[in-house]
């Protein structure tokens, strides 16, 4: 039983390895992405997700910047047409 404890550790080890090497890069994209969120939710509406390193994620990297430029354009229209309006109001009928 000694040597095949031993040997059933050793392979648990070298899977846990593994598998950090291999998640390593997928983490790191998904706190960049977290970051991102982050900073859209603070309306940060320059925000862009960096490009991703593993490629696991690259569409949904795509996907938020995508969504990130559309919402900065719709928050632009609106103020622009807040600021037209506002100026209507106070302009008076000639």
């Amino acid at each position: 039983p000694g040597p095949l404890v031993a040997q059933v550790a050793i392979a648990l080890a070298a899977v846990g390895v593994v598998t950090l090497w291999l998640t390593r890069p997928l983490l790191r994209d998904l706190r960049r992405l977290e970051q991102t969120v982050d900073a859209l939710g603070r309306e940060d509406l320059a925000a862009r997700a960096p490009a991703s390193d593993s490629g696991a994620t690259t569409a949904l990297v795509d996907g938020l910047n995508r969504m990130s430029e559309r919402l900065a354009q719709l928050v632009g229209g609106q103020r622009q047409l807040f600021q037209g309006i506002s100026h209507d109001l106070r302009t008076p009928l000639a």
